[in-house]
């Protein structure tokens, strides 16, 4: 009885969050149906809104986190001092997030927001998905109208093409398909097909080719045995096993250049988070659904090798990698784990599970059928709990 009372007095008697100072320590994290206390990685900052997207700014400290609507309040945009935790400003936006929806464009200086607005007229029914630049405590629509519903994990070229344009490319998960957007001139350029609810993207230097991962597999051939992805007559088949369980996971490349799809690779399931070390030329990709990482040869576009995320004495399932991130050097991979919990050490990355950045000078479509997706609804559920970090040199995975 003792220890409940002490948990409420704990409770009550926590730093209140205000409107410029996060909520910093938190002194209940929880506690499971075995009763086992949890305790929080790293040092915590917790904000009204679930955590969509979280990516450094200009320096270590500078860090931007994107969350989604709360009771009557919008989805918001939010820049932290971390070291002092501080509020810098606070952008409110009436879109919903997009998965992993935000990344700091270092070549522009500014934030870019994956994000679409809600259907507003019969006409509009699935809404508008945006690309939105964050600039002078604003944010503004630089492309418009790229699909609806839902969007993934945006990226940026770094210099701009034979064109003279600057590129971006947006996963859009309803439509199957990857947005181009030109961030110099602010338009909408093409858009291209991918595999089953695109999620993630990586492109390289000067925005000639990108890659991105398909969390619903590749698209059904006419033997395959195949589900609805949700109950509208018109939903996509996903291809799945004897039990109903969604059975591929792919990354398609596209030529940016010629605007299409040229390689489906297969990966294995679930591929959310994607990385590419473009010097050494290696991909990785994080299978949500077989704990493992997939390495692809971006000269040969095809898989060089696999490796399970196994950091402890025995195989456990249900690990879940969400995102990576890479070293300057490219000899160790870092990856956030969203269902287990050990412990990390790196306490900058350690507040969420799902996006996850290294500081560098560098909604499930339609209804989305539980037995076809059930790992991704997983890792939806589970984006508040703490983010677990684990780096590994190549091939081989070891706890901090």
């Amino acid at each position: 009885m003792l220890q409940e009372l002490s948990a409420v007095f704990a409770l009550i008697f926590l730093p209140f969050q205000t409107a410029d100072r996060p909520v910093r320590a938190v002194a209940d994290p929880g506690v499971v149906t075995t009763r086992q206390d949890i305790t929080p990685a790293g040092v915590q900052t917790v904000f009204f809104g679930r955590v969509y997207g979280v990516t450094f700014g200009e320096t270590p400290s500078d860090v931007w986190v994107l969350t989604t609507r709360q009771a009557n309040q919008d989805a918001q945009i939010t820049r932290l001092d971390w070291a002092a935790n501080r509020i810098i400003e606070r952008i409110s936006i009436k879109e919903n997030p997009g998965l992993q929806g935000i990344q700091f464009d270092r070549a522009g200086g500014k934030p870019l927001v994956s994000a679409t607005l809600p259907a507003q007229a019969p006409q509009d029914p699935t809404g508008r998905a945006r690309l939105l630049s964050i600039e002078n405590g604003n944010a503004k629509a630089i492309a418009d109208r790229m699909g609806g519903f839902i969007t993934g994990a945006l990226a940026a070229a770094r210099a701009t093409n034979a064109q003279g344009q600057r590129l971006a490319v947006v996963p859009l998960l309803y439509d199957n398909r990857l947005a181009i957007v030109d961030l110099s001139g602010n338009a909408l350029l093409a858009s291209v097909d991918t595999g089953i609810a695109p999620f993630g993207a990586a492109i390289n230097a000067n925005g000639t080719v990108a890659y991105v991962t398909n969390w619903g597999g590749r698209l059904p051939q006419p033997d395959d045995l195949t589900l609805p992805a949700g109950f509208k007559a018109n939903a996509d088949r996903v291809v799945v096993d004897d039990r109903g369980i969604a059975s591929t996971g792919t990354v398609t490349r596209v030529d940016l250049v010629a605007r299409k799809a040229t390689h489906t690779i297969p990966v294995e399931l679930h591929p959310t988070a994607i990385v590419w070390d473009e010097a050494r030329q290696r991909l990785y990709v994080g299978n949500g659904n077989k704990d493992s990482v997939s390495v692809i040869d971006t000269r040969e576009n095809r898989v060089v090798s696999t490796f399970a995320i196994q950091p402890f004495e025995r195989p456990v399932p249900g690990i879940a990698p969400t995102a990576l991130a890479i070293s300057s050097g490219g000899a160790t991979l870092y990856v956030a784990r969203s269902s287990d919990t050990s412990t990390p050490t790196e306490d900058r990355s350690a507040w969420f599970p799902f996006p996850m950045r290294r500081n560098s000078p560098a909604t499930p479509r339609q209804s989305l059928r539980t037995t076809t997706f059930r790992s991704a609804f997983r890792g939806l559920r589970q984006w508040l709990a703490a983010s677990r970090l684990l780096p590994f040199p190549r091939g081989r995975a070891s706890p901090l």
